[in-house]
Formats: C-alpha cells, sequence, structure tokens
C-alpha cells in the first residue's frame, strides 16, 4: 500500500500533535526502528523514522495502524481522543484513497471505499484579469499546488530566495500576521493550498518556512516577480523593526546582495519595493589598480577612523552604556542562579537596562565599529520559552542549557566592544607614545576596581538598582568571588589537564607549573578557604587534593583516604579546579574499583626534584602593563 510523501509529512505532523516523544519512539522501537531525537521536532522525528522503514508499502501502513491502537491513549476521554485522532488521520489518508479502519480492540489500514467514484473536475487556468473560478456553490475552488504547472516566470533564482528566506531577522509569528493576508488576497491569481497549509502548521512548530512558500510562488505563479516584491514589501517596513531599525538596514543590505547575483536590485519608492534589473551603468565593471598588503591595511585604519569624531563626541554615552551593561550582566547572572523562579523586580530592571542600552546604542551612528549587544530573552519570564525556540549550541556544538556559562561569552564580547571605544574615546591626536600607554593603564585600573561595583544610582529612569545589589545575601557575594579565583597567568587554547604539574610545598602552598610558565600559590587564593570557620582554614576539598598529592595523584578503593565521604568532595574538587583553570573537562580519570579516584594531572608532595629557575611572581595587572608597552614597541 503505497503512502505519497506529502501524506507521510502530514501524517508525521498529526502524530506529533496527539504523542509525546517518549511514546513516538517507544512505538518505532517495538518495530526495530531506530529514532533520531536530535531532530528535536515531532513530526520531523517521526517522518525520519518513517524513511528508515525496510519495506516502507507495508511497514509504514502497520506503523500507522500501530499508533491507532488504544492502548496509546490514557484518561478518561481516551476513546474520544483516539477517535479524533483517527479522524485526523482519515482527513490526510484519504488523499491516498486510504483509511483507517477500526474497532475497539484493532485499528487497520486498508483502500478507501468506493462505492460512488467521483470524477473531480480540472481546474482550469486563470489568466490575468479572468473572474474567480467558483464551484457549483458559488465558492471558490482552489486547485492544489501539485496541479498547477511550473510555469517559472520568475527573474529570482532559487538560491537568491533561500538565501534571503535564512536571514529574515523577524520571529515565525510575526512574518506570518505580516504576510497573511497579502497571500490570501493574490489567492485568485495564484491559488496555493499548500501556503494555507504552511500557515496552519506554523501555530505548532518552532520554525515558520517562508522559503517553502516563496520557492513554490517562484514555480507556479506567472507574476512572481511583482507578488514576491509585495511579500517583501510587507516584510521591510520600518514599524516591524521597532526598536531595532538597524536589523532592517542590514536585512535590506543583505537583499540587495543576494538579488546581485541574479543582477537585480530593490527599489524603493514611497515605502514600497520593486524587484528591478540593475542599470547597466551600475553593473558595468570598472578594473580597480591592485593595492599592495600594506596600502590594503591602510585603507582599512583610516576607514575606521571615520568614526573617531562621533566616538570623541560621543564619549559620555559610551561610558552610561558600560555602566548600563555592567549592572546588566550581574543581573542576568543573578537570573541565572535559579532560572524558574524569577524575581518581579529584576525583571524590571533587566527590561528597563536592556531597553536603555539599545536606545544609547541606536543614539550613536557609528559607521564603521559596531557593538553587538546581546539580549538573550524578551523578560526573565518568557526566558525559558524564548531560549528554547532558538538553537544555542556550546563550544563543542551541542545544544546548550539556559545557564550564566552559557550567555556569559556573548555579554563579555559586547562589553569588550563598549571599553574599546571609551578607551579611543579617551586618546586624542597630540598625546605621546607614552601618554597613550598611560591612558590605557588608568583605563584598565580603573575597569579592573569597578568590575564588581554596583551601578551608580543618579540615573532616574533605571530606579532600585542599588536596592537589588545591596539585597543579594552574603552567601551570593561569597559565591562570586570564589568563580573570579582563577589562575593568574594566560593558558593556551588546547591546553589538557596531562600538561598541568602541581607540587605541594607544604600543607598550604603549592607550584604549578603549566604553559611553560611557573606560579607559586595557597589554598585562598585558589578558592579553597572554609569561610565558615574562623580564620578560614583549608576545606575538605584541599584536604583530599593534598592526599592524592601524597599518593602521586590516585587514591584506591582500598585505601582509608578514598572513604564513601569523598564522592562528594570529588565532584566538588572537579568543578573548582576547572574552574580555576578555565578549562571544560573532567580532572580525574574514571572511576574505577581497581584504580578508585586517579587525577591526569601530574601531582605530588615537595619531592626532591630538580627546582627549575623561576620569574618573581608578577600580578596579572604587571603583565596586563608589560603587554601594552610591548605593544607600542612594535
Amino acid at each position: 500500500m503505497k503512502i505519497s510523501n506529502r501524506v507521510k509529512e502530514s501524517v508525521a505532523h498529526a502524530i506529533g500533535e496527539y504523542f509525546s516523544t517518549k511514546e513516538i519512539t517507544t512505538v518505532f522501537s517495538d518495530f526495530d526502528i531506530e529514532t533520531d531525537e536530535s531532530l528535536y521536532a515531532k513530526w520531523r522525528i517521526t517522518l525520519d523514522a518513517f524513511a528508515k522503514a525496510p519495506n516502507t508499502n507495508t511497514e509504514i501502513p502497520e506503523l500507522i495502524a500501530e499508533f491507532c491502537h488504544p492502548l496509546n491513549f490514557k484518561g478518561e476521554q481516551r476513546a474520544v481522543s483516539r477517535e479524533a485522532f483517527i479522524g485526523r488521520l482519515n482527513e490526510i489518508l484519504s488523499y491516498d484513497d486510504i483509511e483507517v479502519e477500526y474497532t475497539d480492540k484493532t485499528a487497520t489500514l486498508v483502500p478507501a471505499s468506493t462505492d460512488e467514484p467521483e470524477e473531480k473536475p480540472k481546474p482550469e487556468k486563470v489568466s490575468k484579469g479572468s473572474p474567480v473560478p467558483k464551484n457549483e456553490e458559488g465558492v471558490f475552488d482552489a486547485p492544489k499546488a501539485d496541479d498547477l504547472p511550473d510555469v517559472n516566470k520568475c527573474s529570482i533564482s532559487s538560491k537568491a530566495i533561500s538565501l534571503i528566506a535564512g536571514e529574515l531577522p523577524l520571529q515565525r509569528y510575526e512574518v506570518i500576521r505580516i504576510i497573511e493576508p497579502i497571500l490570501k488576497e493574490i489567492k485568485y491569481i495564484y491559488p496555493l493550498s499548500v501556503v494555507q497549509d504552511y500557515l496552519d502548521r506554523s501555530q505548532e512548530y518552532t520554525f515558520f518556512d517562508l522559503n517553502d512558500v516563496l520557492q513554490t510562488m517562484r514555480q507556479k505563479d506567472i507574476s512572481a516577480d511583482r507578488h514576491i516584491a509585495r511579500v517583501l514589501s510587507a516584510l521591510l517596513q520600518p514599524i516591524n523593526y521597532e526598536p531595532y531599525l538597524e536589523n532592517l538596514d542590514q536585512f535590506k543590505e543583505k537583499i540587495d546582495r543576494f538579488l546581485a547575483y541574479d543582477k537585480l536590485t530593490l527599489i524603493e519608492t514611497d515605502g514600497t519595493y520593486t524587484i528591478e534589473p540593475i542599470p547597466k551603468e551600475i553593473n558595468r565593471k570598472v578594473k580597480k589598480p591592485k593595492q599592495t598588503e600594506a596600502e590594503i591595511i591602510q585603507s582599512l585604519a583610516d576607514s575606521l577612523k571615520e568614526d573617531d569624531p562621533i566616538i570623541i563626541k560621543n564619549k559620555g554615552r559610551l561610558m552610561k552604556i558600560r555602566e548600563y551593561h555592567q549592572a546588566y550582566m550581574h543581573i542576568i547572572e543573578m537570573f541565572c542562579e535559579d532560572t524558574t523562579k524569577p524575581d518581579p523586580e529584576v525583571n524590571d530592571a533587566y527590561v528597563k537596562l536592556a531597553n536603555k542600552i539599545q536606545l544609547l546604542l541606536n543614539s550613536i551612528p557609528l559607521k564603521r565599529h559596531k557593538i553587538e549587544f546581546y539580549r538573550p530573552f524578551e523578560d526573565l519570564y518568557s526566558a525559558e520559552h524564548d531560549w528554547q525556540s532558538l538553537i544555542h549550541t556550546d563550544l563543542n556544538g551541542d545544544r546548550a542549557t539556559l545557564s550564566w556559562d552559557a550567555i556569559r561569552p556573548r555579554l563579555y564580547k559586547a562589553h569588550s566592544d563598549i571599553s574599546k571605544l571609551i578607551s579611543k574615546a579617551e586618546t586624542t591626536p597630540d598625546m605621546t607614545d607614552d601618554e597613550v600607554a598611560l591612558e590605557a593603564i588608568n583605563s584598565l585600573i580603573a575597569n579592573k576596581r569597578t568590575a564588581t561595583d554596583e551601578p551608580d544610582n543618579k540615573y532616574d529612569d533605571i530606579p532600585a538598582m542599588r536596592l537589588i545589589h545591596e539585597n543579594a545575601d552574603t552567601k551570593t557575594s561569597k559565591k562570586k568571588a570564589k568563580k573570579q579565583s582563577t589562575y593568574p597567568k594566560t593558558i593556551p587554547s588546547g591546553t589538557r589537564w596531562e600538561s598541568i604539574t602541581m607540587r605541594f610545598l607544604d600543607d598550604e602552598t603549592v607550584e604549578i607549573q603549566v604553559a611553560g610558565t611557573v606560579h607559586k600559590t595557597g589554598y585562598a587564593d585558589m578558592g579553597f578557604a572554609d569561610n565558615r570557620k574562623n580564620g578560614q582554614p583549608p576545606n575538605l576539598q584541599w584536604m583530599f587534593l593534598k592526599a592524592l598529592a601524597e599518593n602521586n595523584g590516585s587514591l584506591k578503593a582500598s585505601d582509608g583516604n578514598a572513604s564513601d565521604n569523598y564522592k562528594q568532595h570529588k565532584l566538588r574538587l572537579s568543578k573548582r579546579l576547572m574552574e580555576y583553570f578555565s578549562l571544560d573537562t573532567e580532572p580525574f580519570k574514571e572511576y574505577t574499583t581497581q584504580t578508585g579516584y586517579k587525577l591526569k594531572m601530574t601531582i605530588f608532595y615537595n619531592k626532591d626534584v630538580d627546582k627549575q629557575p623561576t620569574k618573581p611572581q608578577q600580578d596579572t595587572l604587571s603583565e596586563e602593563v608589560g603587554d601594552i608597552f610591548s605593544d607600542l614597541a612594535r
């Protein structure tokens, strides 16, 4: 029994509506068919599993019948739910003349009854200006998209349409709201039931496939250029992008760039866009003399200088933005400690700060520099929904969960961009190299001193920010202080635990060697102080680390020090070492009863070793000052 691809896809959507992911995968596992849950959408998981069936003509009907089994439906209304599900399937399967025949205990797919076959009238071609075709009841009868011939009258290539649809910065529901009236209005010229299918489906799935709609228009519509231009005109209205109008400008630039491959361009007239060929005088190639590498570098440097007057003029705004952004990062970090319970005051501060920062950034008309302000969600109450509606990946390419570690890198990047512009604003043309270096150092010192300070509450439009930080409990403050305790020297990316050596000089001091550097430190600086006790002695994780050092990095299960109590200490020690060395892999090897606890790095306790000459210890600030002067010397 053959089922067409379009019907299979619609069946997959119906199964996704009625069943959970676990229920879907269970049915397929009973048929020894593997499912791929990384596809995320339930209908995609189902459709992918259908494709893996060894014999699609026999097994897919059996699989669909299995989903109709009465035991798959729970609750007091399960009979009603089952009938509704089977009714939905029969609506879809009727397009292939198939139906579900069922009893109270069974279900089977059979050919549809053909007692009174009806001959479907072929859809008439509708030319421009012809009256709207209607059926006997006087209602417009739109043929299916598959029934229409491929006219391919569109000037825009399929690739350009894919690129344009893929770069649209609007949300799915916004796209539907904007273009649905247009599609309904032009359907008598361009009768596509498939377009309405996409609009209906999009309510239940994460992404709205605008590309499929535009591609179908490109193939089937004799007036595709004009109608696609109407859709783009509606999408390009400035009100759709308030208050982030820079997204509109970027999208228009990308559309023009993609259309240029087809020698087309967007022409705007009173807010309406048309797609027209590029004028020949613009399209003519002009040979430019080749530039040397030094000339290219100098040209880039000169172009960046275009923003210098704007940056200097807006120094005060930039400093205000940095202050707001510092508070903004604190708010997000506080929220990430427990994303399940947003605080109303914290949420209010988040929204006000985000809006204020964006408005200030929009008010600075930079041409060459860009600050990529990151707003991970609209507000804290919708954070989990907004996060799940988009794919976020970590450094390994895996799906990232909503957490401070996942959000932090992009926030820090924006803060770095703001600080660079402030440093540039504080540099004047008549300053000597030494004065420039000193200004950079003073900026560095100021940044370090205020990195964790509370925001100054001198602006009336951001109320109660100081109060929020003053009410933060001491446990949170200590927790943040621990996060800031990291290895003070540069560790190259790609460094592994096997490259690190730690030697205990005594019970409280260690010497660490990594990436050619040597650093002497103590338990408190590494975040192993017990803040609950007077004098802040070493905590139990430090004692566990010392015990490992005394045994050259390992403790067997039979060792008295490897008691059950150390299981939790091992987990906490792992987390602290990963934070201190900024590494994202586990420092312990896999635990077995034979090996016990074993560290990947080399660690021992004050053994006689040939001491290598070490550089005198310098703090991080001294090293960064040296880097500044080294850059000037070059």
